[in-house]
Protein backbone atom coordinates (compact mmCIF):
# COMPACT_ATOMS: atom_id res chain seq x y z
CA UNK A 1 0.00 0.00 0.00
CA UNK A 2 1.94 3.07 -1.21
CA UNK A 3 0.75 6.44 0.50
CA UNK A 4 1.45 10.22 0.18
CA UNK A 5 1.47 13.18 1.78
CA UNK A 6 -0.73 15.88 1.04
CA UNK A 7 -0.93 19.24 2.15
CA UNK A 8 -4.43 21.45 1.70
CA UNK A 9 -3.98 24.23 -0.44
CA UNK A 10 -4.54 28.01 1.20
CA UNK A 11 -4.83 28.40 4.73
CA UNK A 12 -5.53 24.51 5.19
CA UNK A 13 -2.66 22.46 6.30
CA UNK A 14 -2.63 18.89 7.18
CA UNK A 15 -1.11 15.99 6.82
CA UNK A 16 -3.21 13.00 4.80
CA UNK A 17 -2.96 9.80 3.31
CA UNK A 18 -3.96 8.48 -0.63
CA UNK A 19 -3.89 4.77 -0.70
CA UNK A 20 -4.26 3.21 -3.92
CA UNK A 21 -7.20 4.01 -5.83
CA UNK A 22 -9.94 3.12 -3.86
CA UNK A 23 -9.01 6.08 -1.12
CA UNK A 24 -10.21 9.76 -1.85
CA UNK A 25 -8.39 12.40 0.66
CA UNK A 26 -9.54 15.71 1.88
CA UNK A 27 -7.17 18.55 3.79
CA UNK A 28 -9.13 17.70 7.50
CA UNK A 29 -8.03 18.02 11.08
CA UNK A 30 -11.24 18.37 12.44
CA UNK A 31 -15.53 19.06 11.06
CA UNK A 32 -17.59 20.64 12.64
CA UNK A 33 -21.55 19.18 13.56
CA UNK A 34 -23.11 18.53 10.74
CA UNK A 35 -27.16 18.13 11.45
CA UNK A 36 -28.06 14.91 10.53
CA UNK A 37 -31.40 15.11 9.25
CA UNK A 38 -30.53 15.34 5.50
CA UNK A 39 -28.31 12.06 5.74
CA UNK A 40 -30.98 9.85 6.98
CA UNK A 41 -33.88 11.35 5.19
CA UNK A 42 -33.98 7.78 3.12
CA UNK A 43 -37.60 6.15 4.74
CA UNK A 44 -40.25 5.74 2.73
CA UNK A 45 -43.49 6.63 4.55
CA UNK A 46 -46.19 4.05 5.81
CA UNK A 47 -48.79 6.49 6.76
CA UNK A 48 -49.40 5.62 10.26
CA UNK A 49 -49.94 8.65 12.38
CA UNK A 50 -49.23 9.01 16.00
CA UNK A 51 -52.18 6.72 17.57
CA UNK A 52 -53.49 6.99 21.30
CA UNK A 53 -54.37 9.49 23.53
CA UNK A 54 -51.28 11.03 24.42
CA UNK A 55 -52.79 11.35 28.40
CA UNK A 56 -52.72 7.64 28.30
CA UNK A 57 -49.26 6.71 27.41
CA UNK A 58 -45.68 8.20 27.43
CA UNK A 59 -42.83 7.76 25.15
CA UNK A 60 -39.50 7.82 25.62
CA UNK A 61 -35.93 7.87 23.63
CA UNK A 62 -32.27 8.26 26.05
CA UNK A 63 -28.86 7.77 24.99
CA UNK A 64 -27.57 7.53 28.95
CA UNK A 65 -27.15 3.89 29.88
CA UNK A 66 -29.29 2.25 32.26
CA UNK A 67 -29.24 -1.30 33.03
CA UNK A 68 -31.82 -3.70 31.48
CA UNK A 69 -32.01 -5.89 34.81
CA UNK A 70 -32.27 -8.94 32.52
CA UNK A 71 -29.25 -11.65 33.27
CA UNK A 72 -27.18 -12.72 30.85
CA UNK A 73 -24.34 -14.97 30.06
CA UNK A 74 -22.06 -12.57 28.90
CA UNK A 75 -22.14 -11.16 32.03
CA UNK A 76 -22.04 -15.15 33.96
CA UNK A 77 -18.89 -16.18 31.87
CA UNK A 78 -17.03 -19.96 33.44
CA UNK A 79 -14.00 -19.42 35.10
CA UNK A 80 -11.15 -18.16 33.23
CA UNK A 81 -13.70 -16.20 30.48
CA UNK A 82 -13.84 -12.83 29.81
CA UNK A 83 -17.27 -10.94 31.82
CA UNK A 84 -18.60 -8.34 29.03
CA UNK A 85 -21.04 -6.28 30.26
CA UNK A 86 -24.08 -4.97 28.87
CA UNK A 87 -22.88 -1.46 29.60
CA UNK A 88 -20.04 -1.91 26.46
CA UNK A 89 -23.39 -2.87 24.18
CA UNK A 90 -25.67 0.08 24.78
CA UNK A 91 -26.12 2.93 22.38
CA UNK A 92 -29.84 3.92 23.04
CA UNK A 93 -33.08 2.78 24.85
CA UNK A 94 -36.74 3.62 24.16
CA UNK A 95 -39.78 3.23 26.67
CA UNK A 96 -43.15 2.88 26.06
CA UNK A 97 -45.78 3.16 29.07
CA UNK A 98 -49.13 2.43 28.19
CA UNK A 99 -52.03 3.29 30.92
CA UNK A 100 -55.80 3.28 31.16
CA UNK A 101 -58.43 6.33 31.81
CA UNK A 102 -57.49 7.24 35.31
CA UNK A 103 -54.04 6.45 35.39
CA UNK A 104 -53.34 2.61 35.75
CA UNK A 105 -50.68 1.21 34.16
CA UNK A 106 -51.26 -1.34 31.25
CA UNK A 107 -48.08 -3.84 31.62
CA UNK A 108 -48.42 -5.93 28.58
CA UNK A 109 -48.82 -3.12 26.47
CA UNK A 110 -45.64 -1.20 27.82
CA UNK A 111 -42.07 -1.83 26.60
CA UNK A 112 -38.51 -0.91 26.71
CA UNK A 113 -36.24 -1.48 23.57
CA UNK A 114 -32.62 -1.27 24.02
CA UNK A 115 -30.06 -0.68 20.70
CA UNK A 116 -27.06 -1.79 20.90
CA UNK A 117 -23.53 0.03 19.06
CA UNK A 118 -24.62 -2.03 15.56
CA UNK A 119 -27.86 -0.27 15.69
CA UNK A 120 -29.55 -4.00 16.72
CA UNK A 121 -32.04 -5.09 19.41
CA UNK A 122 -30.17 -6.35 22.17
CA UNK A 123 -32.77 -6.02 24.56
CA UNK A 124 -36.70 -6.27 24.32
CA UNK A 125 -38.36 -6.55 27.79
CA UNK A 126 -42.03 -6.17 28.51
CA UNK A 127 -44.53 -7.75 31.03
CA UNK A 128 -42.80 -11.26 29.36
CA UNK A 129 -39.16 -10.23 31.05
CA UNK A 130 -36.59 -9.98 28.75
CA UNK A 131 -37.41 -11.80 25.61
CA UNK A 132 -34.15 -11.57 23.60
CA UNK A 133 -31.85 -14.59 24.43
CA UNK A 134 -29.02 -14.66 27.30
CA UNK A 135 -26.69 -14.81 24.04
CA UNK A 136 -25.24 -18.26 25.52
CA UNK A 137 -23.32 -19.31 22.27
CA UNK A 138 -19.98 -21.09 23.55
CA UNK A 139 -17.13 -22.50 20.75
CA UNK A 140 -16.06 -25.47 22.42
CA UNK A 141 -12.70 -26.07 23.52
CA UNK A 142 -11.98 -22.16 23.12
CA UNK A 143 -14.70 -19.53 24.11
CA UNK A 144 -17.94 -20.16 26.12
CA UNK A 145 -19.33 -16.90 23.92
CA UNK A 146 -18.46 -15.92 21.03
CA UNK A 147 -21.18 -13.60 19.66
CA UNK A 148 -22.70 -11.22 22.75
CA UNK A 149 -25.55 -9.12 21.59
CA UNK A 150 -23.95 -10.17 17.56
CA UNK A 151 -26.45 -13.19 16.71
CA UNK A 152 -29.15 -13.66 18.77
CA UNK A 153 -30.60 -10.17 18.38
CA UNK A 154 -33.30 -8.71 16.12
CA UNK A 155 -30.53 -7.13 13.20
CA UNK A 156 -30.40 -7.31 9.28
CA UNK A 157 -28.46 -9.70 7.80
CA UNK A 158 -27.10 -9.98 4.08
CA UNK A 159 -25.65 -12.39 2.12
CA UNK A 160 -24.46 -13.22 -1.32
CA UNK A 161 -25.35 -16.91 -1.86
CA UNK A 162 -22.91 -17.78 -4.28
CA UNK A 163 -20.03 -16.12 -2.50
CA UNK A 164 -21.09 -18.07 1.00
CA UNK A 165 -20.04 -21.82 1.33
CA UNK A 166 -22.85 -23.51 -0.08
CA UNK A 167 -22.32 -26.85 2.32
CA UNK A 168 -23.56 -23.71 4.56
CA UNK A 169 -27.09 -23.28 3.14
CA UNK A 170 -29.29 -25.81 0.97
CA UNK A 171 -30.72 -22.89 -0.69
CA UNK A 172 -27.94 -23.35 -3.16
CA UNK A 173 -27.25 -26.64 -3.73
CA UNK A 174 -24.54 -28.28 -6.04
CA UNK A 175 -23.17 -24.67 -6.46
CA UNK A 176 -19.10 -24.56 -6.00
CA UNK A 177 -17.88 -24.88 -2.27
CA UNK A 178 -15.70 -21.55 -1.55
CA UNK A 179 -15.02 -22.85 1.79
CA UNK A 180 -16.12 -19.47 3.29
CA UNK A 181 -18.57 -17.30 4.73
CA UNK A 182 -20.34 -14.31 3.35
CA UNK A 183 -22.64 -13.48 5.73
CA UNK A 184 -22.98 -9.75 7.08
CA UNK A 185 -24.21 -9.02 10.43
CA UNK A 186 -26.06 -5.95 11.25
CA UNK A 187 -24.59 -6.29 14.74
CA UNK A 188 -21.46 -7.33 14.30
CA UNK A 189 -18.27 -9.83 14.02
CA UNK A 190 -18.07 -13.49 15.96
CA UNK A 191 -15.50 -13.37 19.09
CA UNK A 192 -13.43 -16.14 16.48
CA UNK A 193 -10.08 -16.52 15.02
CA UNK A 194 -8.11 -14.22 17.15
CA UNK A 195 -10.56 -11.99 18.13
CA UNK A 196 -10.77 -11.96 21.92
CA UNK A 197 -13.00 -8.95 22.16
CA UNK A 198 -16.43 -7.35 20.82
CA UNK A 199 -16.45 -5.93 17.34
CA UNK A 200 -19.65 -4.18 17.26
CA UNK A 201 -20.66 -2.38 14.03
CA UNK A 202 -19.70 1.06 13.43
CA UNK A 203 -22.64 3.26 13.73
CA UNK A 204 -21.47 7.04 13.01
CA UNK A 205 -25.07 8.66 12.47
CA UNK A 206 -27.32 8.33 15.53
CA UNK A 207 -30.68 10.78 15.35
CA UNK A 208 -32.85 9.86 18.56
CA UNK A 209 -36.35 11.99 19.08
CA UNK A 210 -38.87 10.73 21.95
CA UNK A 211 -40.50 8.40 19.65
CA UNK A 212 -37.94 7.31 17.51
CA UNK A 213 -34.25 6.19 16.78
CA UNK A 214 -32.17 6.97 13.76
CA UNK A 215 -29.23 5.43 12.77
CA UNK A 216 -26.88 4.33 10.30
CA UNK A 217 -24.58 1.57 10.23
CA UNK A 218 -21.61 0.06 8.39
CA UNK A 219 -22.34 -3.59 9.01
CA UNK A 220 -19.89 -6.14 9.33
CA UNK A 221 -18.48 -9.83 7.50
CA UNK A 222 -20.08 -11.83 10.39
CA UNK A 223 -16.98 -14.03 10.60
CA UNK A 224 -13.48 -12.58 11.05
CA UNK A 225 -11.67 -15.31 9.18
CA UNK A 226 -13.76 -14.58 6.15
CA UNK A 227 -11.98 -12.83 3.28
CA UNK A 228 -15.02 -10.77 1.75
CA UNK A 229 -14.95 -7.31 2.89
CA UNK A 230 -18.64 -5.66 3.76
CA UNK A 231 -19.88 -3.13 1.52
CA UNK A 232 -23.34 -2.88 3.06
CA UNK A 233 -24.83 0.28 4.61
CA UNK A 234 -27.99 -0.30 7.22
CA UNK A 235 -30.52 2.86 7.59
CA UNK A 236 -32.73 1.85 10.69
CA UNK A 237 -35.33 3.66 12.02
CA UNK A 238 -37.66 2.35 14.97
CA UNK A 239 -40.31 4.50 15.66
CA UNK A 240 -43.14 4.08 18.61
CA UNK A 241 -46.27 4.99 16.98
CA UNK A 242 -48.32 4.29 20.17
CA UNK A 243 -50.63 2.04 21.83
CA UNK A 244 -47.97 -0.39 21.77
CA UNK A 245 -46.99 -0.96 18.48
CA UNK A 246 -43.17 -0.16 16.77
CA UNK A 247 -42.51 0.64 13.56
CA UNK A 248 -39.53 -0.80 12.23
CA UNK A 249 -38.10 0.89 8.78
CA UNK A 250 -34.71 -0.40 6.88
CA UNK A 251 -32.84 1.00 4.00
CA UNK A 252 -29.55 -0.93 2.94
CA UNK A 253 -27.17 0.47 0.39
CA UNK A 254 -24.67 -2.07 -1.36
CA UNK A 255 -21.83 0.14 -2.29
CA UNK A 256 -19.59 -2.54 -3.45
CA UNK A 257 -18.94 -4.56 -6.12
CA UNK A 258 -20.78 -8.20 -4.93
CA UNK A 259 -24.60 -8.08 -5.52
CA UNK A 260 -26.60 -9.27 -2.29
CA UNK A 261 -29.14 -11.32 -2.74
CA UNK A 262 -30.57 -13.28 0.52
CA UNK A 263 -31.59 -11.26 3.62
CA UNK A 264 -32.87 -11.78 7.20
CA UNK A 265 -35.51 -9.08 7.43
CA UNK A 266 -35.39 -9.33 10.61
CA UNK A 267 -33.24 -12.16 11.75
CA UNK A 268 -34.20 -12.20 15.54
CA UNK A 269 -35.16 -14.58 18.42
CA UNK A 270 -36.75 -14.88 21.47
CA UNK A 271 -36.18 -16.45 25.34
CA UNK A 272 -37.97 -19.69 24.91
CA UNK A 273 -38.57 -19.02 29.03
CA UNK A 274 -40.09 -15.52 28.11
CA UNK A 275 -42.33 -16.29 24.85
CA UNK A 276 -42.26 -19.69 23.86
CA UNK A 277 -45.33 -20.16 22.81
CA UNK A 278 -45.95 -19.52 18.92
CA UNK A 279 -48.85 -18.93 16.58
CA UNK A 280 -49.20 -18.15 13.01
CA UNK A 281 -51.80 -16.00 11.54
CA UNK A 282 -53.71 -18.31 8.86
CA UNK A 283 -57.46 -17.90 7.28
CA UNK A 284 -57.99 -15.62 11.00
CA UNK A 285 -56.83 -17.80 13.07
CA UNK A 286 -54.03 -18.42 15.33
CA UNK A 287 -52.40 -21.76 14.75
CA UNK A 288 -49.42 -23.00 16.99
CA UNK A 289 -46.18 -24.17 15.18
CA UNK A 290 -43.53 -25.43 17.60
CA UNK A 291 -40.30 -27.16 15.83
CA UNK A 292 -36.86 -27.23 16.35
CA UNK A 293 -34.22 -25.16 14.46
CA UNK A 294 -31.03 -26.69 12.79
CA UNK A 295 -29.15 -24.40 10.63
CA UNK A 296 -26.70 -26.88 8.51
CA UNK A 297 -30.09 -29.28 7.40
CA UNK A 298 -33.04 -26.85 5.62
CA UNK A 299 -33.05 -24.30 8.84
CA UNK A 300 -35.27 -26.71 10.83
CA UNK A 301 -36.18 -30.23 11.09
CA UNK A 302 -39.79 -31.76 12.16
CA UNK A 303 -40.06 -32.56 15.74
CA UNK A 304 -42.76 -35.20 14.91
CA UNK A 305 -44.64 -35.38 11.75
CA UNK A 306 -47.64 -32.99 12.27
CA UNK A 307 -45.06 -30.12 12.76
CA UNK A 308 -43.15 -27.88 10.39
CA UNK A 309 -41.21 -24.95 10.95
CA UNK A 310 -40.83 -22.63 7.73
CA UNK A 311 -44.04 -21.04 5.80
CA UNK A 312 -44.18 -19.30 2.54
CA UNK A 313 -45.65 -15.90 3.55
CA UNK A 314 -48.44 -16.58 1.09
CA UNK A 315 -50.00 -19.42 3.10
CA UNK A 316 -50.13 -16.88 6.07
CA UNK A 317 -52.16 -13.78 6.77
CA UNK A 318 -49.06 -11.62 7.12
CA UNK A 319 -47.92 -11.95 10.76
CA UNK A 320 -47.21 -14.00 13.56
CA UNK A 321 -47.16 -13.79 18.06
CA UNK A 322 -45.04 -14.82 20.34
CA UNK A 323 -46.74 -15.34 23.70
CA UNK A 324 -45.69 -16.57 27.44
CA UNK A 325 -48.35 -18.88 27.87
CA UNK A 326 -51.54 -20.37 25.99
CA UNK A 327 -53.81 -18.06 27.31
CA UNK A 328 -55.46 -15.20 25.16
CA UNK A 329 -54.45 -12.44 28.05
CA UNK A 330 -51.23 -13.91 27.57
CA UNK A 331 -48.24 -10.89 27.58
CA UNK A 332 -47.48 -11.48 23.62
CA UNK A 333 -45.08 -9.60 20.98
CA UNK A 334 -46.57 -9.83 17.11
CA UNK A 335 -44.14 -9.51 14.38
CA UNK A 336 -45.99 -8.08 11.38
CA UNK A 337 -43.82 -9.33 8.08
CA UNK A 338 -46.63 -8.46 5.33
CA UNK A 339 -47.18 -10.32 1.97
CA UNK A 340 -45.02 -11.06 -0.95
CA UNK A 341 -46.42 -7.53 -3.13
CA UNK A 342 -43.45 -7.60 -5.75
CA UNK A 343 -43.25 -11.38 -6.85
CA UNK A 344 -44.20 -10.37 -9.96
CA UNK A 345 -40.57 -7.78 -9.90
CA UNK A 346 -37.66 -9.57 -11.94
CA UNK A 347 -35.32 -8.35 -8.50
CA UNK A 348 -37.57 -10.77 -6.67
CA UNK A 349 -36.05 -13.88 -7.01
CA UNK A 350 -38.61 -16.18 -5.04
CA UNK A 351 -41.08 -15.96 -2.37
CA UNK A 352 -40.76 -14.73 1.18
CA UNK A 353 -40.42 -17.33 4.52
CA UNK A 354 -41.74 -16.83 7.26
CA UNK A 355 -39.15 -19.32 9.66
CA UNK A 356 -39.27 -20.04 13.41
CA UNK A 357 -37.79 -22.77 15.45
CA UNK A 358 -36.00 -23.86 19.15
CA UNK A 359 -32.59 -23.89 18.87
CA UNK A 360 -31.53 -25.93 21.89
CA UNK A 361 -33.36 -29.09 23.61
CA UNK A 362 -31.01 -28.75 26.75
CA UNK A 363 -33.61 -26.77 28.90
CA UNK A 364 -33.86 -29.09 32.75
CA UNK A 365 -34.78 -28.02 35.76
CA UNK A 366 -33.40 -25.83 38.08
CA UNK A 367 -30.85 -24.38 35.71
CA UNK A 368 -31.44 -20.43 35.39
CA UNK A 369 -32.61 -19.00 32.31
CA UNK A 370 -29.55 -17.16 31.16
CA UNK A 371 -27.34 -20.48 31.37
CA UNK A 372 -28.47 -22.79 28.27
CA UNK A 373 -28.98 -21.76 24.93
CA UNK A 374 -32.67 -20.12 25.70
CA UNK A 375 -33.77 -19.37 22.30
CA UNK A 376 -36.74 -19.74 19.98
CA UNK A 377 -35.31 -18.48 16.25
CA UNK A 378 -38.15 -16.25 14.19
CA UNK A 379 -36.60 -14.71 10.88
CA UNK A 380 -38.47 -13.62 7.68
CA UNK A 381 -35.97 -14.27 4.70
CA UNK A 382 -36.56 -12.53 1.27
CA UNK A 383 -34.67 -13.75 -1.64
CA UNK A 384 -34.07 -10.57 -3.27
CA UNK A 385 -31.71 -8.97 -5.24
CA UNK A 386 -29.47 -6.02 -4.25
CA UNK A 387 -27.44 -4.94 -7.25
CA UNK A 388 -23.90 -3.05 -6.17
CA UNK A 389 -24.62 0.95 -5.78
CA UNK A 390 -28.25 0.06 -5.45
CA UNK A 391 -30.85 0.54 -2.27
CA UNK A 392 -33.27 -1.15 -0.87
CA UNK A 393 -36.15 -0.37 1.78
CA UNK A 394 -37.88 -2.83 3.91
CA UNK A 395 -40.53 -2.55 6.95
CA UNK A 396 -41.80 -4.69 9.52
CA UNK A 397 -43.96 -4.01 13.06
CA UNK A 398 -43.34 -5.10 16.41
CA UNK A 399 -46.79 -5.61 18.84
CA UNK A 400 -47.12 -5.38 22.21
CA UNK A 401 -50.12 -6.36 24.56
CA UNK A 402 -52.06 -9.28 25.50
CA UNK A 403 -52.62 -11.68 22.15
CA UNK A 404 -55.63 -10.65 22.09
CA UNK A 405 -55.12 -7.08 21.83
CA UNK A 406 -51.96 -7.71 19.51
CA UNK A 407 -54.35 -9.09 17.23
CA UNK A 408 -56.71 -6.23 17.59
CA UNK A 409 -54.10 -3.60 16.92
CA UNK A 410 -52.53 -5.35 13.59
CA UNK A 411 -56.15 -5.39 12.55
CA UNK A 412 -57.21 -2.42 13.41
CA UNK A 413 -54.80 -0.31 11.99
CA UNK A 414 -54.15 -2.25 8.57
CA UNK A 415 -50.22 -3.17 9.80
CA UNK A 416 -50.23 -5.70 7.26
CA UNK A 417 -51.27 -3.58 4.73
CA UNK A 418 -48.43 -1.12 5.45
CA UNK A 419 -45.68 -3.44 5.31
CA UNK A 420 -43.49 -3.01 1.88
CA UNK A 421 -40.09 -3.99 0.56
CA UNK A 422 -38.33 -3.27 -2.98
CA UNK A 423 -35.51 -0.56 -4.10
CA UNK A 424 -35.37 3.02 -2.85
CA UNK A 425 -34.26 5.39 -5.84
CA UNK A 426 -33.03 8.53 -4.70
CA UNK A 427 -32.75 11.59 -7.58
CA UNK A 428 -31.40 13.99 -5.85
CA UNK A 429 -30.99 16.69 -9.12
CA UNK A 430 -32.68 19.52 -7.21
CA UNK A 431 -31.58 19.44 -4.07
CA UNK A 432 -30.49 17.33 -0.92
CA UNK A 433 -26.87 18.00 -0.88
CA UNK A 434 -24.20 19.20 1.44
CA UNK A 435 -22.30 22.10 0.74
CA UNK A 436 -18.66 22.06 2.29
CA UNK A 437 -16.11 25.07 2.28
CA UNK A 438 -12.46 25.38 4.17
CA UNK A 439 -12.07 27.16 7.07
CA UNK A 440 -8.59 27.25 8.29
CA UNK A 441 -8.12 23.50 9.84
CA UNK A 442 -11.70 22.87 9.65
CA UNK A 443 -14.23 22.17 6.95
CA UNK A 444 -17.49 23.37 7.51
CA UNK A 445 -21.08 23.05 6.35
CA UNK A 446 -21.87 26.81 4.79
CA UNK A 447 -24.40 28.42 2.12
CA UNK A 448 -23.95 26.82 -1.48
CA UNK A 449 -22.27 30.24 -2.79
CA UNK A 450 -19.48 29.90 -0.46
CA UNK A 451 -18.48 26.38 -0.84
CA UNK A 452 -15.56 24.74 -2.10
CA UNK A 453 -17.09 21.45 -2.77
CA UNK A 454 -20.67 19.45 -2.04
CA UNK A 455 -21.19 15.77 -1.54
CA UNK A 456 -24.76 14.06 -2.20
CA UNK A 457 -26.82 13.60 1.61
CA UNK A 458 -28.16 10.42 0.06
CA UNK A 459 -27.49 7.11 -1.58
CA UNK A 460 -28.18 8.01 -5.22
CA UNK A 461 -27.59 5.30 -7.78
CA UNK A 462 -23.83 4.12 -7.91
CA UNK A 463 -22.34 6.96 -5.20
CA UNK A 464 -19.84 5.72 -2.58
CA UNK A 465 -19.73 6.57 0.59
CA UNK A 466 -17.20 9.31 2.54
CA UNK A 467 -16.16 8.69 6.26
CA UNK A 468 -13.92 10.83 8.39
CA UNK A 469 -11.90 7.88 9.60
CA UNK A 470 -8.86 8.37 12.94
CA UNK A 471 -5.95 6.05 12.81
CA UNK A 472 -4.61 5.29 16.55
CA UNK A 473 -1.40 7.50 15.27
CA UNK A 474 -4.19 10.53 15.09
CA UNK A 475 -3.63 10.95 11.57
CA UNK A 476 -6.93 11.71 9.97
CA UNK A 477 -8.56 10.31 6.26
CA UNK A 478 -11.43 10.64 4.59
CA UNK A 479 -11.99 7.58 2.86
CA UNK A 480 -14.16 5.74 0.24
CA UNK A 481 -13.27 2.09 2.03
CA UNK A 482 -12.70 2.77 5.63
CA UNK A 483 -11.51 -1.26 6.18
CA UNK A 484 -8.41 -0.35 3.90
CA UNK A 485 -7.02 1.51 6.55
CA UNK A 486 -6.95 -1.37 8.82
CA UNK A 487 -4.62 -4.82 8.43
CA UNK A 488 -6.47 -7.75 6.80
CA UNK A 489 -8.91 -5.24 5.10
CA UNK A 490 -11.22 -5.42 8.09
CA UNK A 491 -11.77 -2.70 10.52
CA UNK A 492 -11.84 -5.26 14.14
CA UNK A 493 -8.55 -5.83 12.60
CA UNK A 494 -6.79 -1.89 12.50
CA UNK A 495 -6.94 0.61 15.12
CA UNK A 496 -9.24 2.97 12.96
CA UNK A 497 -12.45 4.81 13.83
CA UNK A 498 -15.03 6.13 11.98
CA UNK A 499 -15.45 9.76 13.34
CA UNK A 500 -18.42 10.22 11.05
CA UNK A 501 -20.32 10.08 7.95
CA UNK A 502 -19.81 13.19 5.37
CA UNK A 503 -22.40 12.13 2.18
CA UNK A 504 -21.57 10.47 -0.85
CA UNK A 505 -19.51 10.94 -4.10
CA UNK A 506 -19.66 9.15 -7.48
CA UNK A 507 -17.00 7.11 -9.45
CA UNK A 508 -15.74 8.29 -11.91
CA UNK A 509 -16.15 5.10 -13.64
CA UNK A 510 -20.08 5.44 -13.27
CA UNK A 511 -22.01 7.68 -14.80
CA UNK A 512 -22.89 10.79 -12.70
CA UNK A 513 -26.82 11.71 -13.03
CA UNK A 514 -26.37 14.70 -12.11
CA UNK A 515 -25.95 18.24 -14.36
CA UNK A 516 -24.28 19.49 -11.55
CA UNK A 517 -20.56 19.91 -12.26
CA UNK A 518 -18.44 18.01 -10.65
CA UNK A 519 -14.90 17.92 -8.89
CA UNK A 520 -12.41 14.85 -8.04
CA UNK A 521 -12.10 15.09 -4.59
CA UNK A 522 -8.08 14.29 -4.58
CA UNK A 523 -8.39 17.69 -6.35
CA UNK A 524 -9.92 19.44 -3.61
CA UNK A 525 -5.54 19.21 -2.52
CA UNK A 526 -2.68 19.72 -3.71
CA UNK A 527 -0.54 16.42 -4.17
CA UNK A 528 3.32 16.80 -3.57
CA UNK A 529 4.15 13.72 -5.24
CA UNK A 530 2.21 11.98 -7.96
CA UNK A 531 -0.13 9.36 -7.11
CA UNK A 532 -0.44 6.09 -8.81
CA UNK A 533 -4.24 6.05 -7.88
CA UNK A 534 -6.31 5.33 -11.33
CA UNK A 535 -7.68 8.37 -12.20
CA UNK A 536 -10.79 6.96 -13.77
CA UNK A 537 -12.25 5.68 -10.18
CA UNK A 538 -11.52 9.02 -8.09
CA UNK A 539 -14.52 10.32 -6.27
CA UNK A 540 -16.19 13.15 -7.51
CA UNK A 541 -17.90 15.34 -5.74
CA UNK A 542 -19.98 18.33 -6.46
CA UNK A 543 -19.03 22.12 -7.27
CA UNK A 544 -21.88 23.67 -5.89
Amino acid sequence: MSSHRLEGSGPCRAALHVAGPLFAALCLLTVTSVAAEPLLDVFPDSGLGTLGDPANQSRSVSRVYAPSTSLWKPEHPHQGQTRISESEVALARMEHEQRRPGGARVGSSSFQLRFGQGAQLWSIRGAFGEAIAPQWRPDPPTRDIIAPWMDEVFQIIGMNIRRHDSTKDVDQPGQPTHGHHYMIHQAGVYMQDGLDHPFWSPTPLVRTGPDHVTTLTWAQQARPDTPFVSRMLVYQRARNVGEGIVEMDHVIFNFGPDGLNRFNMPWGGVRLSALGQHRVAEGGTLNHYPGAFNPLFGGCEALNDDDICRMGVEDTDGWAVLSHDAGGNSPSMGIVFGHDRHLAANWQRRGSVWRWGDATTNEAEGIADYDWRNLKVTTLIRTVNVAPGTAFASRYYLVFGTRSRVQSLIENHRLVDRVDYGPRNFNDRTGRVLTWAFDGDNVRRTAPATADFATYARPVRHAVPLFQMRHADGTRYVVTEPDLLAPGRHAHAGQVTIERFLGYGIRDSRRDDTPRPSVSLADVVETHEPSDADTNDNVRVFIP
